[in-house]
């Protein structure tokens, strides 16, 4: 049957009926991820182009990016207007939920979908009313907002009335995970005025654009002491832009010369040596004594608080104090800015452009992939034939951990050398902590991860022996024991503080200084964690404990000794300028500079003769401590003044801390050092195999008239002494009962030993002094038994 000749169809015209045709019809309003889309970074606006209102942020600019549709909105009085379309914004999408509440979403750093974390956009709202803002996409956890960290803002009417800059601000601030493995970050912002523009920012951006106009600015102001190069172009054309900072920078090597030894590295980098000192001939007179320092920031984008922290380093090399003055004659400072000037201008995180981690590219750098850190790697091995690197840090934000510390790069100490290194890398932090309120000694760890073998802390320690390799890392939130958040002037203050700790390297006697300061200290901080840990309730009397080692010489001669040689306070150490002045003229008179590091490697060789190392091992985790002893006892508010002598209480009883210590070293740390070790029933001796990877440079204490006591029973009681120490190992012998690398300890120990049982037994011992917790098992079984 025909349907079309037997009906006729004219009802259509009738505009009362709905075709179904009209149920596909699409809207002209768009709905996704649960609400009305009001933004949409692909989208342009029907409403116009974007204008940066006055009374933004210093350095914003409009940058252009493709779009690929017209979004059109509702003409609603409510409805609020977004954008992240300007330098170093971050906003994917916006959906309104309703008139007070919007779940937004980030941009994924460029070519990679597992970084995130940084965001900046401005939000305009007509009323005068409080919004709530969930921004729902973050894939990287962070405590500090559960710690009472909230968003930057920055409100235009407020710079206008109130003369209001970025500040922390909103309410109701919560961060939770959510069932599809993202996080959710959610605040309440109360806008004050009506119509008004707000921006907000993960934290204060600072952009590149500003940091380029601030460059050009202090170069035409200070063209005697400061020149200002193109290191490389990035991929996007960016300018990386690399400082010198020196006194009589017209004498110096031209920036022509500087890449032609840089060319010549590139050997250099292929082999993975050091470079040979030959460049130092060609620099010109005036320089040729200076040492070194490197200073780097903005390697991740997001971490903007580095850069804060590298201009307070700049405005200090710059200034015209006294410290200033005497840096910039003996150090040569190449100082570069922002190593991921891509990853700043298009508000990304973490990554650059090709979606890497700049910061894991430092082992073998790419020319293409990542210029800035291939050219920044070959201008600090050209600097180290030139001169001698003293310092290198690079500056880093923080996401998880308040306060300001750093990372230095400790080793398993198999020679003496090693010992050195350890205890050199804890000189800064050290001093960094006494100075400035604001860094964590406890926060702070040395060790060398794997996953981190491509960094630049670790790849130029590695490279080129520098001790002193950092990266400092500042909270994005603030100091421990508050809720209060770091301003600009705070960060500030680290850069410049790290400057003025480099007056130490103008001379040995105040480095020595530093370094016996460093030692005592540590020495002072693992007996306080021992009395503290170990404490007998029944005593109350109070022992004195000398924060230097207790050398073989009697008790009162040592007092004496103590009284009149008081450790200098750090103020004393270095930065007065008379002593400045002092050296100035001592420099002037002195003869040839071969004849002055032939002085100088004397008095160093001379001075490591005299000092106790404090064996300073790997941290075992990313905790930031020593030992596990430092996270009980030690808190930043807790500082130890640099006194000859502390008062504590008593932890032994009828053991007399002023008795002598003894060292026990092993056999392998004898032959850079003369020193012997009587052995006898109050000392243990320990040697190990060689294939065995041990640190550990063993210690006990020599008490007089004590014995030690071990009971055969089932289980094994621990090898005490009245001191009441325990300590316990996490290794277990591989080498047979008797032998060279069998362990030797009194006579009944042996005895056990021998009988074959294979209990485990703990024995007492400790580092320098100081009894601290070692963990190695130790297993006395026949010869058939192996480590397990």
């Amino acid at each position: 049957m025909n349907l079309n000749k037997s009906f006729d169809l004219s009802f259509a015209s009738d505009p009362t009926l709905i075709f179904p045709t009209q149920f596909f019809t699409p809207t002209k309003y768009k709905f996704e991820l649960g609400g009305l889309l009001v933004y949409d970074i692909k989208a342009e606006l029907k409403t116009g182009d974007f204008i940066i209102p006055v009374n933004s942020p210093f350095g914003l600019k409009r940058i252009l990016i493709p779009t690929h549709y017209i979004l059109e909105l509702p003409e609603d009085p409510s409805l609020l207007a977004f954008n992240s379309k300007f330098e170093c914004g971050n906003l994917a999408k916006a959906v309104k939920l309703s008139d007070y509440e919007y779940d937004l979403y980030t941009r994924s750093d460029t070519g990679n979908t597992e970084q995130n974390h940084w965001y900046y956009f401005s939000v305009q709202n007509p009323r005068k009313t409080s919004i709530t803002f969930n921004i729902c996409n973050l894939k990287k956890s962070d405590p500090l907002y559960m710690s009472g960290m909230k968003p930057c803002i920055w409100s235009c009417k407020a710079k206008e009335l109130e003369n209001q800059g970025w500040h922390r601000s909103g309410t109701c601030v919560s961060y939770f995970l959510k069932d599809n493995g993202t996080y959710t970050l959610k605040f309440t912002y109360g806008f004050k005025y009506s119509g008004d523009i707000v921006y907000f920012a993960y934290s204060q951006p600072y952009s590149y654009s500003e940091l380029q106009g601030y460059l050009r600015t202090i170069a035409s102001q200070h063209k005697e002491i400061l020149r200002m190069d193109q290191l490389c172009l990035s991929n996007d054309g960016k300018e990386c832009s690399l400082l010198t900072i020196t006194d009589s920078i017209q004498d110096y090597i031209d920036y022509e010369t500087e890449v032609k030894d840089m060319n010549d590295m590139v050997r250099c980098l292929r082999k993975f040596r050091k470079p040979k000192p030959g460049f130092r001939k060609k620099t010109p007179d005036k320089h040729s004594h200076k040492k070194a320092i490197v200073l780097m920031a903005r390697v991740h984008s997001g971490e903007t608080v580095s850069s804060f922290m590298m201009l307070g380093a700049i405005e200090y090399l710059l200034s015209s104090y006294m410290t200033a003055l005497f840096l910039r004659k003996n150090f040569i400072f190449k100082i570069i800015p922002m190593l991921n000037p891509d990853g700043v201008y298009f508000g990304n995180y973490r990554c650059c452009l090709k979606g890497t981690d700049l910061n894991r590219k430092w082992l073998r750098p790419h020319k293409i992939s990542s210029p800035t850190i291939y050219h920044a790697k070959l201008m600090v091995f050209a600097l180290a034939a030139r001169h001698d690197i003293k310092l290198v840090c690079d500056f880093h934000g923080h996401t998880k951990k308040k306060s300001v510390f750093m990372y230095g790069c400790s080793v398993k100490p198999d020679n003496y050398e090693d010992m050195r290194n350890n205890l050199l890398t804890r000189v800064v932090p050290y001093y960094m902590y006494k100075r400035n309120r604001f860094f964590s000694f406890r926060l702070s760890h040395y060790r060398i991860e794997k996953y981190k073998e491509s960094t630049s802390r670790i790849v130029l320690f590695k490279e080129l022996q520098i001790p002193h390799c950092y990266t400092m890392e500042a909270s994005f939130f603030g100091p421990e024991g508050g809720n209060s958040h770091f301003s600009v002037e705070d960060l500030k203050t680290l850069g410049k503080d790290l400057c003025r700790f480099c007056t130490v390297f103008i001379k040995n006697s105040f480095y020595h200084r530093a370094i016996a300061d460093t030692n005592s200290y540590l020495r002072s901080l693992r007996v306080k964690s021992l009395m503290q840990k170990y404490q007998d309730k029944n005593t109350k009397m109070h022992i004195e404990i000398s924060s230097a080692p207790i050398p073989d010489k009697n008790v009162e001669e040592y007092k004496k000794e103590t009284q009149d040689n008081k450790i200098e306070a750090y103020e004393k150490l270095f930065t007065s300028d008379e002593e400045l002045e002092k050296i100035e003229e001592i420099e002037e008179n002195e003869g040839n500079d071969e004849d002055n590091e032939k002085t100088e490697d004397n008095d160093d060789n001379a001075f490591w003769e005299q000092v106790d190392i404090v064996p300073c091992l790997p941290d075992a985790d990313s905790s930031g401590s020593d030992s596990e002893a430092y996270n009980e006892i030690m808190d930043d508010g807790e500082r130890v003044e640099n006194n000859a002598e502390v008062i504590m209480t008593p932890i032994v009883t009828s053991v007399d801390l002023e008795k002598k210590f003894k060292i026990v070293r092993n056999e392998r740390f004898l032959s850079n050092r003369n020193s012997s070790v009587p052995r006898n029933e109050q000392c243990l001796a320990v040697s190990w195999n060689k294939k065995i990877n041990e640190s550990l440079v063993l210690q006990t204490f020599r008490f007089p008239e004590t014995e030690v006591e071990i009971k055969k029973t089932k289980h094994f009681e621990p090898v005490r002494a009245s001191i009441g120490v325990r300590t316990y190992r996490h290794r277990v012998s591989k080498s047979l009962n008797t032998g060279k690398n069998s362990l030797r300890f009194l006579p009944a120990l042996n005895s056990f030993s021998k009988s074959g049982d294979t209990k485990k037994m703990p024995t007492l011992m400790s580092f320098q002094g100081m009894a601290e917790q070692i963990s190695k098992i130790v297993s006395f079984g026949n010869s058939s038994q192996h480590r397990k």
